[in-house]
């Protein structure tokens, strides 16, 4: 089922313009619906938030292999040190850049931009050496 059924009323006078209206507002809300696909890629980016950097490894192996669209953008800003999370709501963002105050924050299935927080508010997704390089072959196997 795609969401609640919707009730069309005709008015008389412009009646055509108010069901266009209502068919907008629906598409708006359904484009909006995250696919199984996009659920399960915010699922592995959520759980980089708490995982040692051996189960970063391994989320980062498993996100090249679900072949995602928004893959490179999300691998090149965690390797740039520009992934996060907002400590509010734990939930992860692309930062438009590391530095200065509030930062940038871009959301991860769109990329638009999603408001800015204060860099306090934030907390990077960390990264070591033996990861970088991780990142690196594999941000550049998708640059190919």
């Amino acid at each position: 089922m795609l969401g609640p059924k919707l009730q069309v009323r005709f008015v008389q006078r412009g009646g055509w313009r108010l069901p266009l209206v209502l068919l907008a507002l629906a598409g708006a809300v359904l484009s909006r619906a995250q696919s199984p696909a996009d659920a399960a890629f915010l699922a592995s980016l959520a759980e980089l938030r708490e995982a040692s950097y051996d189960d970063k490894a391994q989320i980062v192996e498993r996100l090249s292999q679900s072949g995602h669209p928004r893959l490179h953008a999300v691998l090149t800003a965690f390797l740039e040190d520009r992934l996060s999370f907002r400590n509010l709501d734990q939930k992860v963002f692309i930062l438009k850049s590391a530095e200065g105050d509030p930062r940038t924050l871009i959301d991860p299935l769109s990329l638009q931009e999603a408001g800015t927080a204060p860099a306090g508010d934030l907390t990077a997704i960390c990264t070591n050496n033996r990861l970088r390089r991780l990142l690196r072959t594999t941000v550049a196997r998708f640059s190919l």
